[in-house]
């Protein structure tokens, strides 16, 4: 396990910071025989890939394959000979495989083979050609119990019993924060109508033949940055978008 003294790499990429020049150093390696990662100290600011594997205490190095985990899920292979600088590429986290695995995934019902028994949702979206913009990445489960929800860092061990199936939901609509009233309200960003902004004005809207609704608008979108809504009448929204909606009784 690392020392305390050690540089810890991980929070210096955590705190937007560059690592000391001269170790030593703290990083985390996973694998082959366990998906948690532990820390260990390095004093050399260079490493290849066998001395990573080295570190584990695996062997032989030509038997084991070593990844980078990019920050937000992807992996790249370091080669056995290919050095990686601690200092400069916010390298915190590597993962070691037994370079004979071989596994098996469904993503949307089709099978594909995977070389280790870690696999991220970055790599998994990656390989069904699924666009993580447009759509969430699913798990299925079995026995009865709720699928899960993939993020692209989330790390996946196929080695666990039976075929692991993904599949993809088209994303939910992102919603924005827009004022009524004074009041923050969170919405879908594909614009509001009369009535929508009455309802989101007041829990119960006032009734009766008199109710006069009047309803006004500022921070619009840049073509129609103010203005304001008759019945029936809709307009588009962006983020922070101020409304004020009043009722007038003319009785």
């Amino acid at each position: 396990m690392a020392p305390i003294d050690a540089e810890d790499i991980e929070a210096c990429v955590r705190d937007g910071r560059a690592p000391r020049q001269n170790g030593p150093y703290a990083i985390k390696i996973a694998g082959p025989d366990s998906d948690d990662f532990e820390r260990y100290r390095v004093d050399d600011p260079v490493l290849v890939g066998r001395q990573i594997i080295a570190e584990k205490g695996v062997t032989p190095a030509d038997e084991h394959l070593v990844f980078l985990v990019l920050r937000g899920g992807g992996f790249e292979e370091i080669q056995l000979d290919e050095a990686v600088d601690l200092r400069t590429r916010g390298v915190e986290k590597f993962i070691i495989f037994a370079s004979a695995e071989s596994h098996r995934l469904a993503i949307e019902g089709e099978r594909y083979e995977w070389g280790t028994k870690l696999i991220t949702g970055l790599k998994i979206a990656e390989i069904g050609r699924i666009d993580l913009e447009a759509f969430e990445l699913w798990r299925e489960r079995r026995g009865g119990e709720e699928d899960d929800l993939i993020e692209p860092d989330t790390i996946i061990n196929l080695s666990d019993p039976g075929l692991e199936r993904f599949y993809k939901k088209k994303r939910p609509p992102k919603k924005i924060i827009i004022i009524v009233n004074g009041r923050r309200k969170s919405v879908e960003p594909q614009g509001l109508c009369f009535e929508d902004l009455i309802a989101l004005a007041f829990e119960t809207p006032p009734e009766g033949e008199q109710i006069c609704f009047t309803i006004t608008y500022r921070k619009g979108p840049a073509d129609m940055p103010e203005g304001s809504l008759i019945e029936d009448q809709c307009v588009s929204i962006i983020a922070g978008m101020v409304f004020n909606v009043t009722a007038t009784d003319k009785s």
